[in-house]
């Protein structure tokens, strides 16, 4: 099997993302990898854009699946990146919710292209920071 792989980039927008939440002085959206937590790569009052690399190699199976610091692994097999919520609470910073963006959601992926994008919501049904696993905007 082969197991070099290819590298793509992947855009995870975040639409409807709260700019404040209930007991914390001020909230951010962070990308988290194994590397860290990095901030968007474009920030606007419509939209938080971040972008991380994604490995696409076959797993044991040789099924195709996303890979790399960025990628974490559910015990049924599905494939996400965590977006973490970080609010400013008593004067420190702490996180407070995580959002699942799923492989598995991202249109097209993993296929042939070089560039994936998927959009999510960054508020929940109440208009509370997202969490859990994301739902995709339209």
């Amino acid at each position: 099997m082969d197991t070099q792989g290819r590298k793509v980039k992947l855009q995870i927008v975040v639409v409807e993302a709260p700019a404040a939440f209930v007991g914390f002085d001020a909230i951010e959206l962070l990308l988290s990898t194994k590397d860290g937590f990095f901030a968007p790569v474009q920030k606007s009052p419509e939209e938080l854009r971040f972008e991380v690399e994604v490995e696409i190699r076959p797993d044991r199976n040789g099924d195709l699946q996303g890979w790399g610091p960025a990628v974490n692994r559910q015990g049924d097999g599905i494939r996400f990146i965590y977006l973490t919520w970080f609010g400013i609470q008593a004067g420190m910073k702490s996180q407070f919710r995580r959002m699942k963006v799923g492989l598995d959601q991202v249109p097209g992926f993993p296929g042939e292209a070089e560039h994936y994008e998927v959009r999510v919501k960054g508020t929940d049904k109440r208009g509370c920071p997202a969490c859990a696993r994301a739902t995709v905007a339209s």
